[in-house]
């Protein structure tokens, strides 16, 4: 089902199916996943650009980031580099301090949030 209209004010929620399904408190939890730049040297060779080198993470889950921990503790390991400084990039290059790596961020915009 797929949602195509909300009435906010009847509280009613329309959907392609055609329900019609009403509600008290309506929670729009749209999903979310993590932007990857098609670039060089991040992607397995002949992929097509799906998977990613050993090493290279997106960060949207707790396997994530218990991924990105058990890398980032083997000793051979001493820089971490995270594209993005919203939050999450933020919140993932602080995590990786807390474990000893040096971490640049870079950032498209001007300035990180």
């Amino acid at each position: 089902m797929r949602v195509t209209r909300v009435d906010r004010f009847a509280k009613v929620v329309f959907s392609d199916d055609g329900r019609t399904t009403p509600y008290d408190k309506l929670i729009v939890a749209t999903g979310s996943r993590a932007f990857m730049p098609k670039m060089e040297g991040m992607y397995l060779p002949g992929s097509r650009g799906e998977d990613l080198l050993p090493g290279v993470f997106a960060f949207r889950t707790l396997d994530d980031t218990r991924a990105m921990i058990a890398y980032a503790q083997r000793d051979e390991h001493r820089k971490a580099v995270v594209v993005g400084g919203g939050l999450l990039g933020l919140e993932a290059a602080r995590g990786l301090q807390r474990y000893g790596l040096e971490v640049e961020i870079v950032h498209a915009a001007q300035h990180v949030m």
